[in-house]
């Protein structure tokens, strides 16, 4: 053992003390002891350079779709190109509905009350009738319109006598045709006046040929027109000069058929006898008609 020599010592005796014990430490066997716990971790050293790419691995498989984005907003409108050729032309159109009626025009002789004679001449006393024979005598009403009376004047009496007065429409040859339109009663031929009667209200067409007619069971003279009247030929026409000159001896005047007083027939399949002969007692008779409507 080492002996520590008492203080005070000199700096010699250090020396030599120091290296006496660091000479007997080195003879000492050292025990290790138990070791003792693990220090905190040190800071992270700087990262080390990148290694070198490894080589690509297989591909995975897709994944689902995702949800579509909103859309964006709209584009700006493109430049209007050229105008390309005409096509043909489409089908036509079915017929629009008809416009309302237009407002009806005023008229001073066709109004609705009023008695109106269609003939366009002058009228004379003295168309005697013949006993059931029907006189026919053609006319144009220059509007249309719808009539419910009927009348005509005696000029000069038949005692017991009546008369009945219709009228006819004409077909597209202008000829007589069909049952009366119209038609009265009987009305007194021994009275010299005027005489009507109402009737089922018919209308007549303007610019459309129709038929004055007449019948009586007996002999009176009635208001027709006058002698040199051109009326029917004005209507008709005729094959001759005269028929529309109305001369002294001939004339187209009058239509007749033979009927017994008290009907009226359908006259579609008839042929009236022609009457030419330019005399008051060949002329038919002039009948009034009194309008009820207008269109």
């Amino acid at each position: 053992m080492t002996t520590i020599p008492s203080l005070p010592f000199s700096g010699q005796q250090l020396r030599d003390t120091l290296t006496a014990l660091d000479t007997a430490i080195d003879g000492i066997a050292l025990t290790p002891g138990p070791t003792g716990p693990a220090g905190p971790t040190g800071p992270t050293g700087p990262t080390g350079a990148a290694g070198a790419t490894g080589p690509a691995g297989t591909a995975g498989a897709q994944g689902p779709q995702g949800p579509a984005g909103p859309a964006g907003p709209t584009g700006a409108a493109g430049a209007t190109g050229p105008t390309g050729p005409q096509g043909p032309a489409g089908p036509t159109g079915a017929t629009g509905a008809q416009g309302p009626a237009g407002a009806a025009a005023t008229s001073t002789v066709y109004a609705v009350g009023n008695w109106v004679n269609p003939f366009d001449g002058g009228a004379v006393a003295g168309s005697t009738l013949t006993a059931s024979t029907i006189a026919l005598y053609p006319f144009i009403f220059r509007r249309t319109a719808t009539v419910d009376n009927l009348g005509a004047r005696v000029t000069t009496v038949a005692a017991g006598s009546n008369v009945q007065l219709a009228i006819y429409g004409s077909d597209s040859n202008n000829k007589v045709t069909g049952l009366p339109l119209g038609a009265t009663g009987n009305l007194s031929g021994a009275t010299a006046t005027t005489v009507n009667a109402s009737v089922t209200a018919f209308t007549i067409v303007a610019g459309q040929i129709y038929w004055m007619a007449i019948n009586s069971n007996g002999t009176p003279v009635m208001l027709a027109p006058s002698a040199l009247a051109t009326h029917m030929s004005n209507i008709l026409g005729g094959p001759a000069l005269a028929d529309a000159l109305g001369t002294a001896t001939n004339s187209l005047v009058l239509r007749t058929v033979a009927q017994t007083f008290g009907t009226w027939p359908d006259l579609t399949a008839v042929t009236p006898t022609v009457v030419s002969a330019n005399t008051n007692a060949s002329k038919g008779t002039l009948i009034a008609m009194q309008i009820s409507a207008l269109p």
